[in-house]
Order: C-alpha cells, then sequence, then structure tokens
C-alpha cells in the first residue's frame, strides 16, 4: 500500500499550539473567580435577610409594648376594666387583654400583650397590683412584673 501524500503533508503541518496552558489557567482563574463572586452575592443576600427579621422582631416588640402601656394608662383610668383591645398602625399590629381579681380593696391586673410586624411576633405579659380606695382618689397601680414570654 502506498502512503498518501496528503497524509504526509497533515503530518509535517501539525504543530504544537503554543498558549494552550495559559489558556487553561486562565479559564481556571476565570471559574474559581466566577464561585467567589457567587459565594459572597449568596452571603451578602442571607445576611441582608437576617438583618431585615431583626429589624422586624424589633418593631414587633416595639408594638407589643406600646400596647402593654396602652393597657396600663387605661387602668389607671378605669382599675375596674377588662377587656382586650386592637391597634394598628403603618408598622404592624398589637393587641392587649386585660383581666382582674379584687379582693376587698386590693385588685390584681394580668395584661397579655403582643406585636406583629410582617411575620414577626413578640409577646409580653404583665403582673400589676394596686387598691381601690374611695373615688375620686384613684392610685397608679404597681408594676410587679414585665417579662417577655413565649406564649400566653
Amino acid at each position: 500500500m502506498l502512503p498518501l501524500p496528503c497524509a504526509k503533508k497533515l503530518k509535517n503541518n501539525f504543530q504544537p499550539q503554543k498558549g494552550f496552558a495559559t489558556l487553561l489557567a486562565v479559564l481556571f482563574i476565570f471559574a474559581i473567580g466566577v464561585s467567589i463572586a457567587v459565594f459572597s452575592l449568596t452571603l451578602a443576600i442571607g445576611s441582608s435577610r437576617f438583618a431585615l427579621d431583626i429589624q422586624r422582631s424589633k418593631d414587633a416588640q416595639a408594638l407589643a409594648d406600646l400596647c402593654a402601656e396602652s393597657s396600663i394608662q387605661k387602668i389607671k383610668d378605669d382599675p375596674y376594666f377588662t377587656g382586650t383591645e386592637n391597634l394598628s398602625f403603618s408598622d404592624g399590629d398589637c393587641s392587649y387583654a386585660v383581666t382582674s381579681e379584687t379582693v376587698d380593696t386590693a385588685i390584681e391586673w394580668q395584661v397579655d400583650s403582643s406585636g406583629t410586624a410582617a411575620s414577626a411576633a413578640r409577646k409580653v405579659h404583665l403582673d400589676l397590683s394596686g387598691t381601690i380606695p374611695p373615688e375620686p382618689d384613684l392610685p397608679a397601680p404597681t408594676l410587679d412584673s414585665w417579662r417577655e414570654v413565649v406564649d400566653f
């Protein structure tokens, strides 16, 4: 069998290409850079979400405290008040429930207050006590405890 002349031509024309190692190195470095950028963006997005959740939680706590203070004012105005109230604000909603127990001239109030901002909710429980003298000399109730609770 006779060798083909074109095969000889191809063999002689094939020269190793320069720069192949450089091209692989650049592609490798580019892939590492893209990986770092994607990781950084993912980390930044997670951090932003966490910061937003913390802010919503603080807003919910402020709303729960606001309703608790509103309930104290309601008790100061009417020591025999029991019931619930809902308040709405641009940042969220809050509500409170007041119950009381009276023995002679002593009275004890329990207040359950909750605040909700977006998806975050916080709750506080208050215990107050006081005495009921004749009208119009109503004393301010004494705050015995104010604590954040998981559930009422």
